[in-house]
């Protein structure tokens, strides 16, 4: 979701659509703290592999995405 929103950016600019890239944009600059709100495990330090509709995070130790996160420019 984070590239494809980073492509959005970019494709609104080719076309020229300054505003609609902006709003994307915007997502763009969120969309990372978000992501470790949402998926960060504090206890094991790496990502979660899912959150279930009750809000319970498991983690299984995926390394997979853990290495996705980081080459698209999420955590640190």
């Amino acid at each position: 979701f984070y590239t494809a929103l980073q492509s959005m950016v970019e494709l609104e600019e080719v076309v020229g659509n300054k505003n609609r890239s902006a709003m994307y944009q915007s997502l763009v600059d969120k969309y990372d703290q978000w992501f470790d709100e949402t998926f960060w495990n504090d206890t094991n330090g790496r990502y979660v592999g899912w959150v279930d509709r009750r809000g319970n995070a498991h983690d299984s130790g995926y390394v997979f995405i853990n290495v996705e996160a980081l080459a698209r420019g999420l955590g640190n």
